[in-house]
């Protein structure tokens, strides 16, 4: 988090509840004094800040297709799927992801996603299958 948003966040946080727009007849307040906040020290309100600025999600659905039918369909790391070249249909599939991330401090993070793949006719076709990914990651770092 830069300094200048900190501040200002600190000074919306911090702001005095009994300073009102305007005195209303004669008195300095416009609220009632049916509820105050209770003090908050800044090391709390930092606290609070930083473990809702360190988490992340992170969600995405894309489409995939291959360029021509006369290509195959390749996988990770540029092999081609046998019996993809030459067959009918550009559309391979499409995935859905969820991830969240969670930095713990600036040398340690954690990740948890999920990843479901369907696969289109083509792959099936070629005896692919629908699949399913659950990954759990423990970053460190210096």
């Amino acid at each position: 988090m830069n300094g200048t948003r900190q501040q200002i966040q600190y000074s919306l946080a911090l702001e005095q509840a009994d300073q009102g727009e305007a005195p209303v007849s004669g008195h300095q307040r416009t609220e009632p004094f049916v509820a105050k906040p209770a003090p908050e020290s800044s090391a709390v309100t930092e606290q609070l800040m930083e473990e809702v600025c360190n988490l992340m999600f992170i969600a995405a659905v894309a489409p995939q297709w291959r360029e021509t039918t006369a290509d195959a369909v390749y996988v990770i790391p540029n092999i081609p799927v046998p019996h993809t070249a030459g067959s009918a249909g550009l559309w391979t599939g499409a995935y859905g992801q969820i991830r969240a991330e969670y930095a713990f401090n600036s040398h340690l993070s954690g990740a948890i996603e999920a990843v479901y793949f369907g696969v289109g006719g083509t792959i099936r076709r070629a005896g692919g299958h629908d699949s399913d990914y659950v990954g759990v990651e423990l970053d460190f770092g210096w």
